[in-house]
């Protein structure tokens, strides 16, 4: 019998290169994705805050003997005595009081007191406030008035296996 392969080394390995080819394992990954869309609408609350303030004292001077003495940053007692430090001295005083925030015993929930320090907060306006996910990859978000917060997140995440 005549054969052609064994005749020609060219064929041979030609022939060789078909079976290999025709028998390699094909090529593969896997791979996955995710997909996701979140809206978060808000609208703030009025809310408010108050400070009660302590009562302040303060006395300076100069050329002044006094007890308790001038400039320590403690208040007095009763019955301060101030005496020029000699007979015709020059003398100088300054004394500044500011009472103290009453605090009443129990408070109102939602009300403010009247203390020295308030601070109030609106509420915020919805407006044209909106937002919605059409599909996992799609979404949209539109500002509302102030005190408002829209915010859209959009996550794709694609993995690939070997």
């Amino acid at each position: 019998m005549f054969s052609l392969l064994s005749r020609s080394p060219q064929l041979l390995l030609f022939g060789s290169l078909l079976v290999g080819l025709a028998t390699a394992a094909p090529g593969r990954a896997d791979w996955s994705s995710t997909s996701s869309a979140q809206v978060i609408l808000r609208v703030d609350p009025a809310s408010g805050s108050a400070t009660a303030a302590g009562a302040s004292y303060a006395i300076q001077g100069s050329g002044l003997g006094s007890i308790p003495a001038l400039n320590s940053g403690v208040a007095p007692a009763a019955g301060l005595v101030l005496a020029p430090i000699s007979d015709g001295a020059t003398f100088q005083v300054t004394m500044a009081y500011k009472p103290g925030d009453s605090v009443p015993a129990t408070l109102t929930p939602g009300t403010l007191p009247a203390f020295s320090e308030v601070t109030v907060q609106q509420p915020g306006d919805a407006g044209g406030l909106a937002g919605d996910v059409t599909s996992p990859i799609r979404g949209s978000a539109s500002a509302g008035g102030p005190g408002t917060t829209a915010t859209l997140t959009q996550s794709n995440t694609f993995s690939v296996f070997r």
